[in-house]
């Protein structure tokens, strides 16, 4: 994983921003990152909001977070789960 990743995000009430959390079918839970701006655009939609985190940062806080996956470069539009709208 590059040292930097791109990761669908939208704003909290807190005026931090909150990672897009997935459920996978076999129960565990999952983040998706992208290693390049374009790669999120084309995974997760041009409209997608995104937020840069350090790999090391993400995966502690992740952890945290009993997030046992993440999902570098997942192409989101073509299984039609990309990240949720925010005011959705």
């Amino acid at each position: 994983m590059p040292p930097f990743v791109y990761v669908p995000a939208e704003p909290s009430d807190d005026d931090r921003m909150r990672i897009d959390v997935r459920r996978l079918t076999n129960g565990q839970k999952a983040i998706v990152v992208y290693s390049a701006l374009d790669r999120l655009r084309r995974g997760a939609g041009a409209d997608a909001r995104w937020m840069v985190a350090a790999s090391a940062e993400l995966v502690r806080l992740a952890s945290a977070q009993d997030v046992t996956r993440i999902l570098v470069d997942a192409d989101l539009t073509a299984t039609g789960t990309r990240p949720r709208r925010w005011g959705a």
